[in-house]
């Protein structure tokens, strides 16, 4: 995608198997991160030969042209500067819109909207592919700008995962991200094709803020009847589907319980099912919900549920027994294969967060959740809060 008429000649361009574009990827994560978990971004031998060719994700880059001078300092060569991705989830349904990491030296460089551009190609990206739903995950702990961004586009806060990765800008602390979807993705239950959710009074304020956000936006409403109740009153069999646990990348544990398997709630609260497990720890190390609450070096556990099940209401109450809060709601998130349902988050999370910065709407969907938290007062820009949570 050529620029025009900017006075710095730069593309933002799919990236491709060669040295300029490692060494380029690699030298933005280090200037911008201190300690990144992720070692194959910051090592530019592993990014040509996992990052960019990865499967199951489309990366970007900006390049500055060579032969030009900007801001009084000559570019001998054509550098790349930045770049960003569109990975796809859940069998393909989803794509989501990896962070963008730009050099600080070349951020705000003679006006150029480096950031804008990524954003917009990769958008163009998504939408030309096989994904049903759009989304992204913009952090919250420096500035709101990538959630400045994605609201530009369209882009509505489904909650706030609050301390949920390491913060690495500084290497100490967590990370608090704001989950975002957008509102022309392809939902299947729309106009008259309705759809029932099985709400919580602990839940409903932001199933109903998430689902009014999302309708704001759209020609044609996402269709929802909400059914309020509580736990006690259905009779099913549960499965733990996914269940990740993973040391390197933030101390963090999550899981998706979904109706149909042949456990009780209590037994899928206790232990896991080897059948379903995806993923062990290096000490292969099989963790349980009530093993991840237990363990100090777990700092966020997340479970995701069937919110069109009625089973929706036992899950929520024995969540909420054990400790865990509303994280975030999103339309048509589960995908079964030949149907699509509502994902319900839940979160517990064992920091408080600090002083993080979120965007209007995105403060509104933390209030929504009915999480006690703090706000500050205006951030470094307009239409940006300062909060903190205990």
């Amino acid at each position: 995608m050529e620029q025009e008429q900017k006075s710095v000649e730069y593309k933002v361009r799919p990236a491709r198997e060669q040295e300029l574009d490692a060494e380029g990827i690699a030298g933005a994560y280090n200037a911008v991160y201190e300690d990144y978990p992720f070692v194959a971004f910051t090592d530019p031998e592993m990014v040509e030969e996992e990052v960019i060719p990865g499967e199951g994700s489309d990366n970007f880059v900006v390049e500055v042209a060579g032969g030009q001078e900007v801001e009084g300092e000559e570019i001998p060569e054509d550098t790349v500067v930045g770049t960003g991705s569109v990975k796809y989830h859940r069998d393909g349904h989803e794509a989501e819109f990896g962070g963008i990491v730009l050099d600080p030296e070349f951020q705000e460089m003679d006006g150029a909207p480096f950031y804008q551009d990524l954003v917009d190609q990769r958008v163009e990206t998504a939408r030309q592919s096989d994904a049903d739903r759009y989304v992204t995950h913009p952090v919250s702990s420096v500035h709101a700008k990538t959630q400045h961004g994605h609201e530009k586009k369209g882009a509505v806060p489904e909650g706030v995962s609050l301390n949920k990765y390491p913060e690495v800008f500084a290497g100490e602390g967590r990370e608090t991200v704001v989950p975002m979807v957008y509102p022309d993705g392809n939902f299947e239950y729309t106009g008259e094709n309705s759809r029932e959710v099985y709400v919580t009074d602990e839940n409903i304020g932001l199933v109903d803020h998430v689902h009014s956000s999302l309708n704001e936006e759209r020609d044609e409403r996402v269709a929802r009847e909400f059914e309020v109740g509580s736990g006690g009153s259905t009779d099913t069999g549960y499965r733990v589907e996914q269940k990740t646990y993973d040391d390197e990348t933030g101390e963090m544990a999550s899981f998706r319980i979904l109706h149909g398997g042949e456990h009780s709630l209590d037994d899928v609260m206790s232990a896991l099912d080897p059948e379903k497990q995806v993923e062990e720890s290096e000490e292969d190390e099989a963790y349980s919900i009530e093993q991840a609450l237990e363990d100090d070096s777990i700092r966020w556990v997340g479970v995701e549920f069937d919110a069109n099940h009625q089973s929706a209401w036992d899950v929520a109450d024995r969540l909420s027994d054990a400790g865990f809060n509303p994280e975030r709601y999103s339309p048509e998130a589960i995908n079964y294969g030949d149907e699509v349902s509502d994902a319900m988050g839940y979160q517990f999370h064992k920091d408080g967060t600090g002083e993080i910065q979120l965007i209007d709407s995105a403060e509104e969907a933390l209030e929504a959740t009915g999480t006690e938290y703090s706000d500050h007062g205006q951030g470094p820009v307009e239409g940006v809060r300062n909060v903190s949570v205990s």
